[in-house]
This record gives C-alpha cells, sequence and structure tokens, in this order.
C-alpha cells in the first residue's frame, strides 16, 4: 500500500494502529509503518499506536488518545473534572481510571496517567462525541467519586486543598447520579469522604 492511498483511507482516523491497517488491507506488513515513521510520514505516540503529523493536539484528541493507548480506560479525575468545570483547567496531564494496573507514560504529545480501580466499580462514563472525535469521559458524579477513592481527602483542608467549584458541585451531589453510584462504593471511607463534600459545598 503506497502511503497516499493509506492516509486517504486513514482521513478519519485520529489514532491508529497495525491492527486498524490489517482489518482494511489484510496483506499489509508491519515494516510498512516502521518505514513510514522514519520517513516522518507518521508519528509512533506508544505501544504501536500512531498518528498523522499533521493533526491538531486538542485536548480531545488527548483524550482520544488516552483511552486508546492504555485499555480499558475512561478520562476521569481532575481531567474530567476540569472539563465539567468543577476545578480550574489542568496542565497537560491526562488522568483516567483502568482496571489494570496504576500506570503512567510521557509521550512526544503528552503526558498519561492511569489509576486502577476494581472491575466493579468501572462504570459511571459515556461516549463524548466532539469535533468529529469520541472518547469515553466518566459523568461528573463519577470523576468527583473516583477523585475521592484515588486521593482520599479526610479532612475539609484536603478537601478545601481540591479547589472544587462550590456553585457547580451543589449541582453534583444533588443528583440521582450520585447517590446511584456512591451506592456502589459500598463504603464506609467514601461515605465520609462524600460527607466532607457536602460540607464544603455548603460552607
Amino acid at each position: 500500500m503506497k502511503f497516499f492511498e493509506f492516509q486517504k483511507s486513514f482521513s478519519d482516523f485520529p489514532v491508529f494502529n497495525y491492527q486498524d491497517i490489517r482489518k482494511l488491507n489484510p496483506k499489509f506488513h508491519r515494516n510498512q509503518l516502521l518505514q513510514w515513521r522514519k520517513k516522518g510520514y507518521i508519528i509512533r505516540i506508544r505501544n504501536g499506536y500512531y498518528m498523522f503529523p499533521h493533526t491538531q493536539i486538542n485536548e480531545d484528541f488527548l483524550y482520544l488518545c488516552s483511552n486508546k493507548i492504555f485499555k480499558p480506560s475512561y478520562v476521569s479525575l481532575e481531567s474530567a473534572l476540569a472539563y465539567y468545570g468543577l476545578i480550574p483547567e489542568s496542565a497537560f496531564l491526562i488522568t483516567a481510571i483502568s482496571t489494570n494496573k496504576t500506570s503512567r507514560f510521557n509521550t512526544t504529545i503528552g503526558n498519561f496517567s492511569y489509576h486502577s480501580l476494581k472491575h466493579e466499580y468501572y462504570q459511571g462514563y459515556t461516549l463524548v462525541n466532539r469535533n468529529n472525535i469520541s472518547f469515553k469521559l466518566a459523568y461528573p458524579e463519577k470523576a468527583l467519586l473516583d477523585l475521592l477513592y484515588i486521593r482520599k481527602p479526610n479532612t475539609l483542608t484536603e478537601v478545601s486543598e481540591l479547589r472544587l467549584n462550590r456553585f457547580e458541585l451543589n449541582e453534583i451531589i444533588t443528583s440521582d447520579k450520585w447517590h446511584f453510584y456512591l451506592e456502589t462504593f459500598k463504603s464506609k471511607a467514601i461515605n465520609k469522604r462524600a460527607a466532607l463534600i457536602t460540607s464544603y459545598a455548603n460552607d
């Protein structure tokens, strides 16, 4: 396959890997990716995933990359909370939840952090379609509960250090989703931290 044909066929694939190409062309050889990479036609992100050099690197693209390069995973914690306006915008560290081991990858396009969660807690996310890109993102309620589980703020001082937007927070902690996902954790520690969140929001 010539690169021009490949680029045309994968113009709608912001991130792709060898398996994606083989679905379109079963005879495609992996060495071709290495040759294209050496020529600068494609850029390796991580773990066999690639992008085109002209791809615009924005928040949506980084969220998609986060989903792709470490599976299964969904964007959550600080990144999701910033997306919903619950905390100030974060730096280029994309935070996510996975059922795999806690990991971090620093790449040429951004840094990606994954925190491990038990299988029974791996829920509470949706597929966001924005700017022709789709990515899995936690609901705001679940992103906040993931934060309580991972960061473990156990005092009001520690909660205040999370820099949560009180106005937005009140809408979250009174929603049905908040109570539903809170119950799924079945944890006295999480319930205690959730109570601290309520005290902080009403302060």
